[in-house]
């Protein structure tokens, strides 16, 4: 048996490559929505803590604040909900471009096009986490 051709269009890329810039471009916005929503718990939880932090202490715990902001926006379950959206979206191309293609390619195809999409996704994430500046939420897309 040979080798199953699983070749992902090159439109599907181009498409799953567009996502990723649009996380790199809107994960410091989720970031700060998160930020707000922490200092938000944090003085409804207070004189208590809230996820170890106490608003009485805020800005001087800033710091661990913004981690725990950028730990909430690039969690696991933020990372699956954004490559479900992505897949959701170019689901038509790809059912399209394995039309006529037997089920074994089929689904072969559509596995590497999520595996794909999970890879950009997670990179995506890294590239957005590694340059977030939190007073400055602009980002490169240019390394997707």
């Amino acid at each position: 048996m040979g080798a199953l051709n699983t070749k992902i269009d090159p439109e599907i890329i181009a498409t799953i490559q567009e996502q990723g810039k649009i996380i790199v471009t809107n994960l410091p916005k989720n970031v700060l929505i998160q930020r707000s929503d922490i200092i938000r718990k944090m003085k409804e939880a207070a004189p208590e803590p809230y996820e170890g932090l106490l608003y009485s202490h805020f800005p001087d715990n800033v710091e661990k604040v913004n981690a725990l902001a950028i730990q909430y926006a690039t969690s696991k379950t933020a990372k699956k909900n954004i490559a479900l959206e992505i897949n959701q979206e170019i689901k038509p191309k790809v059912d399209e471009q394995v039309a006529n293609q037997e089920p074994v390619v089929q689904e072969a195809t559509r596995k590497a096009v999520k595996k794909t999409v999970k890879k950009t996704v997670s990179k995506a994430m890294k590239i957005a986490v590694k340059n977030i500046n939190i007073n400055q939420p602009d980002i490169d897309t240019e390394d997707i």
